[in-house]
């Protein structure tokens, strides 16, 4: 299939048309593809230069910049559950507390010392507990052994009680037994929510 394309000659002194415009693109794509030695073009390659040449250009932006404070939007984090306060203090162990981060396979000895003043929350440090020793994070030791070398110490507190959910903030800490210096800390916020209870069978 051959095509040809008839040029146009534009009127002196008047603005050209978009479709003009448009036409004019077509001839200069087609004399260039005559120059590369294209002497037939199937239909289909064609009109696929005829699309790339009838895109128009995004004109500049003429409206004046805004006036004020450039204020960047704010990212609410969602609310942790307490599955995933444990989680997010586990991760926060294993990256950034250097006993346990950096032990290779010296593991450090440790001893789980936690207080909790709800019933909803007090599973948390256990868990939190059992996950450092599945993974082989820590070894676990109490107060009377002669190997231990830290203290983990974890307290969650309530900070806010309605009908719907219950708030807490939950703080650990490593310390050292040796000399009771504080080698890491890290806190994180979470909520429980109530779960309303079952109602009588009719």
């Amino acid at each position: 299939m051959k095509i040809k394309i008839n040029t146009i000659d534009f009127k002196a002194g008047q603005p050209a048309t978009k479709l003009e415009i448009r036409i004019s693109k077509l001839e200069k794509t087609w004399k260039l593809m005559k120059l590369l030695g294209f002497k037939t073009i199937s239909a289909p390659a064609f009109l696929l230069a005829a699309v790339l040449c009838s895109c128009d250009s995004l004109q500049p932006d003429s409206r004046p910049p805004p006036i004020g404070e450039i204020v960047t939007p704010k990212i609410n984090l969602s609310v942790f559950d307490r599955k995933s306060a444990v989680n997010f203090m586990v991760t926060s162990i294993a990256t950034q507390c250097p006993p346990i981060s950096t032990a290779g396979i010296n593991l450090p000895y440790i001893v789980n010392d936690f207080t909790a003043s709800d019933g909803l929350v007090n599973n948390m440090p256990l868990e939190l507990w059992h996950s450092l020793i599945k993974m082989k994070m820590i070894i676990p030791v109490d107060d009377n052994d002669s190997k231990k070398q830290f203290r983990l110490l974890s307290e969650i507190k309530e900070t806010g009680n309605s009908t719907e959910k219950k708030s807490f903030s939950w703080e650990l800490r490593l310390v050292s037994i040796k000399d009771n210096t504080e080698i890491w800390k890290d806190s994180v916020e979470f909520v429980v929510i109530a779960v309303p209870p079952p109602q009588p069978k009719e």
